[in-house]
Formats: C-alpha cells, structure tokens, sequence
C-alpha cells in the first residue's frame, strides 16, 4: 500500500466541515445531495403527492440552514401543514431535548429539522438528511490510492460529518494530515465528554501542541493507534471497509 510522501513543510489542519459548507452555498444542493431524496414510505407515511412536496421543501430548507445553532422551527411547521409531518417535527425536537450533551454544545444543535426517533435503527436523533457531499481531494499525492468517504457523526450536536479518507495496510485515515477535536469527535463517533477525559488523561497519542492552540493531532499515529489498539480501548467498531 502506497502512502502519500511525507510533506517537506508544515501542513495547515483540515478546513473542516464548517468551510466546507461555505464553499457551496449558492449551488445546486441536488448536484451534491449524500442519498435520494426522503419519501413518506421511509417516515412510515402513506404516501402522497402534497406530502411528498412538502417533503421536499423541508429538505431544501434543511440544506440552506446547515450553519451551527441555526433555528428554523417557525419555518418548517408552516411548511409541514399535515398533521403527521408536524408530529414528525414535534417528536424530533423532544428527542433532540432530551438527548444528553455537554453544556458548551448544546447550543450548537440545529432546530427545526427532521430526526431519526428512538425507535428507528439509527442513532437517535441524527438528521434525516445528510449533509452535502465533500469536493474529492485533488493533487498528485492521492494517484493510486483509493479514496473514499466515512459518515462520521457528533453524538453532542447530533450531527453527520463526511470525511475523505483513503485506505492504508492498517485500515483507512482521513485525508487531512491534522485534526482538530470535532473531527476526532466525528471519527471516532464518542461524546465531548469521553474525548475531553481520554485528553485530560493523554491516552491518546499523536497530539500536536507545540505552537497550535486547541488540541491538535497528528492524523497518522491516531490512526495506526486506533485500529492497532485504540478502538478496543474506546469500544469503538472500526470497520476496514
């Protein structure tokens, strides 16, 4: 297995999710859509042409309100005119009250948004739809190694995260040769509070401090440590593929 070289000067961290969406306001949101459009039938609604469009006009408003603590209660319940899309609505944002979350993100959480419900074979909560689809990374380093993305997600502000990533002899990585603590998060897919723990404690390696603020990491020794060792340590399934 080929990996990238090595760079010869220090590498900026990852954009993140956060520019990654900037970059695409004013786009079609369909040409970068992460799966096919939500229909009544997956909600367990029979289903119907004006519930279907009203479907559709809470997808589109969910995609041009992706920024952290955004609020669009008033305008998806006069969006969602049949009773059983507003019940939908109501459950999800009882769920997302009752879910637990450190203190200093909750007010990251979005409002007004389809969720799964505890009843449904996801993590709860999660949105229904995910977020638009990353750029593929480009450059002569990435030729001949396969590319591919992880759903990641925030269990706190109960999010989706894509990363691009590629495959090594031990597993696969994120492309970015830096990651901050919400893109730990997002990997690793465990709360703030069992991130900032395992921190406070120095269990994992790999970590950068040395004139960058904030927790950084280099992507490389967290990687090897958690398919190697971490995952067993954190009870976190990493699978290969």
């Amino acid at each position: 297995m080929k990996r990238p070289p090595r760079p010869t000067t220090r590498v900026a961290s990852s954009p993140g999710w956060a520019v990654q969406r900037r970059r695409h306001r004013g786009r079609d949101p369909r040409a970068t859509l992460a799966t096919p459009p939500l229909t009544p039938s997956l909600l367990g609604i029979e289903p119907d042409p004006e519930l279907e469009e009203q479907i559709a006009q809470l997808q589109r408003l969910e995609l041009e309100n992706l920024h952290q603590g955004a609020d669009v209660r008033r305008e998806a319940f006069s969006i969602a005119g049949r009773p059983e899309l507003r019940l939908r609505l109501e459950q999800g944002e009882e769920i997302e009250e009752k879910m637990p979350c450190h203190v200093r993100l909750r007010k990251k959480r979005r409002r007004g948004i389809l969720r799964y419900l505890l009843v449904e074979p996801v993590f709860p909560a999660l949105p229904f739809f995910l977020p638009l689809l990353p750029p593929t990374p480009k450059g002569h380093e990435w030729r001949g190694l396969r590319l591919d993305l992880h759903l990641g997600r925030l269990e706190d502000e109960l999010e989706h995260v894509w990363n691009p990533i590629f495959y090594t002899s031990y597993g696969w990585r994120p492309t970015a040769n830096i990651m901050n603590s919400i893109q730990m998060r997002a990997v690793l897919g465990i709360n703030a509070f069992t991130f900032y723990e395992l921190n406070r404690q120095g269990r994992i390696p790999g970590r950068l401090s040395r004139g960058l603020p904030g927790s950084r990491y280099d992507t490389e020794t967290v990687m090897r440590w958690v398919f190697l060792r971490g995952h067993e340590a954190l009870d976190v399934p990493m699978a290969l593929d």
